[in-house]
């Protein structure tokens, strides 16, 4: 219930006739079951659309994530300049992007009082093939607005000019890893706070740098 709670806002009733659903590619969907082994065995439910039955969209379909490299030099640069590190989660990253696909199911058990009725899928449901790309064209427009640039070594790190309070020049830094964000700054709670206006945040949390650092090397 918890689940479905969080993913109804993905489908629309399509009250009309299943045929003229001109372009739509129907797709089951499922509830699968997880354990989490970082969270003190919490467990999860996850709905997700069986993607592996559509075509291929003739667009990108994956996410890109930034390389370990990138992090341990980010990391270094941020000691070096004495910034500060915060670290966030989005929460149901993917229902937060429009579906690029034209997609439709029926319901099922799951959805109680609508079990049978044709939905149509709005939002950027997990396991369909255009999610990842999805949620990352999202992300990458809000970060853009917050005036951070990709750098060109590697796109899944941000940059924006910064001034330290005491007339210090430096970069202020964005790492992303699908929907893991790391915000790197005087202030890392600035970025986030304006990404916490588009997304629903969890797990936000100020990162020891000499035990971060110690992590990530020994990767």
């Amino acid at each position: 219930m918890k689940e479905m709670k969080n993913a109804r806002p993905a489908f629309e009733i399509y009250e009309g006739d299943v045929s003229k659903l001109i372009g739509y590619q129907r797709v089951r969907c499922h509830i699968i079951w997880d354990i989490k082994l970082s969270e003190n065995f919490r467990r999860k439910a996850r709905l997700v659309a069986g993607g592996h039955t559509t075509k291929t969209p003739s667009s990108i379909t994956y996410s890109s994530v930034i390389a370990w490299d990138s992090v341990r030099i980010a990391f270094t640069i941020a000691a070096l300049n004495g910034l500060n590190i915060l670290s966030c989660d989005i929460l149901n990253a993917y229902l937060a992007a429009e579906c690029r696909e034209k997609i439709y199911t029926i319901a099922g058990p799951e959805f109680q009082s609508k079990p049978g009725k044709i939905m149509i899928i709005k939002m950027a449901l997990y396991e369909l093939k255009s999610s990842g790309a999805d949620f990352r064209s999202k992300l990458a427009g809000v970060i853009w607005e917050l005036g951070y640039r990709p750098t060109k070594a590697d796109p899944d790190i941000w940059l924006r000019p910064a001034v330290k309070p005491d007339g210090t020049r430096y970069y202020e830094m964005i790492l992303c890893y699908v929907d893991d964000i790391i915000s790197i700054s005087m202030k890392p709670l600035d970025a986030i706070d304006r990404i916490q206006r588009i997304f629903n945040l969890k797990m936000i949390e100020l990162m020891c740098l000499r035990c971060t650092l110690e992590l990530v090397y020994q990767r």
